[in-house]
């Protein structure tokens, strides 16, 4: 049996924590260095794996083809009395027209271009985030209008205009790469664990 009585506006509302709370400067720098390292690690692997897939189906496209073609002559030398070949060179072509549309469908060489753009991108952006210096300076004493604050906010901005241009990357990558520890990824972007904020 349904339950008729009211929600409550608390009940409606989903709960959310704040899973890094930075409470300097150099905490929040830090914990935006690792989304950074950690997207373009995920737009490196996506890229690689697009890549691959797009020779595993694009090989054997071109090799179909080239048998289908192949005995498509033999069929016209013996001229045409060939029934077995005929029907050989026919399923290749068809094989071979049904993996080329796959693969003009899924794109799989620009997705793999726009992975590997991508992962430029964050690439750049973290090298931006490495000339600002540490600072140990409370967020909550960072004005908007400080040097400090115009700095954090075309920081933010570039990272959220990099975040919306990259492309969708598969889950099943995404949580491969966001399953790494904290100081692998540390030290893939050559970050000092030392610095690490205390919350990933």
């Amino acid at each position: 049996m349904a339950d008729d009585r009211p929600v409550s506006r608390e009940e409606k509302q989903p709960r959310t924590e704040k899973v890094f709370e930075p409470e300097t400067v150099g905490e929040l720098l830090l914990g935006w260095q690792l989304h950074v390292c950690r997207r373009r690690d995920i737009h490196e692997w996506a890229a690689r794996d697009a890549q691959r897939w797009s020779f595993l189906v694009g090989v054997p496209t071109a090799v179909l083809a080239g048998l289908a073609g192949a005995s498509a002559v033999g069929v016209w030398q013996s001229g045409g009395s060939n029934g077995t070949l005929a029907i050989i060179g026919g399923v290749l072509g068809l094989v071979a027209a049904i993996l080329a549309s796959v693969q003009a469908f899924l794109d799989l060489g620009s997705r793999a271009e726009r992975h590997r753009q991508a992962a430029i991108s964050y690439k750049r952006v973290l090298r931006s985030f490495e000339r600002i210096p540490a600072s140990d300076q409370k967020l909550s004493e960072v004005r908007d209008d400080s040097q400090p604050g115009r700095e954090l906010q075309r920081l933010q901005a570039e990272l959220a205009e990099v975040d919306g241009a990259a492309p969708v990357v598969p889950r099943r990558i995404a949580d491969k790469v966001e399953a790494r520890p904290m100081e692998v990824v540390l030290k893939a972007c050559e970050l000092a664990p030392s610095r690490t904020p205390s919350s990933p």
